[in-house]
């Protein structure tokens, strides 16, 4: 009788064991892996402090922009990012004293290194290039966004960006990103 109780207590235990184990392997099943990939499409509006609309005019200049976004999130909270932007309008800065240089439509391309400072607000910056048929300026840029997480993996980001342009002139732009997680 001994040896009886003896076996159904191990054939019960290692039936517990077998049982924790496959749901433990079920749990892992549909854990969701966090999507590493974000793309997205902005519109947003670039004040440049030293601009001039071709004809002339004013001392500043507010010009439509688009922009296309990547970003690799490699951490929770860090991510590297490359941004393109383009200025939908040609305008004239002012280079000096008395030099004024045209802007047409210049693109902005930036790689930069992001990171969430508290929840869904990201802090950025990084170096890039402003390519224009006139003259292609370095560009150093800095900005701050916050993502407003959607069903599907879908976000809008409201964002403020500061770019320096090699110290000829900077712009500051307020943009509005719609992108998608993978």
């Amino acid at each position: 009788m001994l040896k009886f109780t003896w076996i159904v207590l191990m054939v019960i235990s290692c039936h517990n064991l077998f049982g924790q184990e496959q749901q433990e392997f079920n749990q892992s099943e549909h854990h969701e892996t966090p999507a590493r990939h974000r793309f997205g499409v902005a519109i947003g509006q670039t004040y440049v402090p030293a601009g001039n609309l071709s004809e002339g005019g004013r001392s500043f200049l507010v010009v439509p922009t688009w922009a296309l976004e990547y970003e690799y999130w490699f951490k929770e909270r860090w991510a590297v990012g490359y941004h393109a932007d383009v200025e939908i309008m040609n305008y004239v800065i002012k280079r000096g004293m008395d030099q004024e240089l045209e802007r047409e439509s210049p693109v902005v391309m930036t790689i930069i290194g992001m990171y969430k400072i508290y929840k869904n607000l990201i802090l950025y910056a990084g170096p890039g290039v402003e390519l224009e048929k006139n003259e292609n300026f370095f560009v150093y840029r800095v900005g701050l966004s916050y993502e407003i997480e959607l069903p599907g993996h879908w976000d809008i980001s409201p964002g403020l960006i500061y770019d320096n342009k090699q110290g000829i002139y900077d712009s500051w732009s307020l943009m509005l990103s719609v992108g998608k997680h993978f």
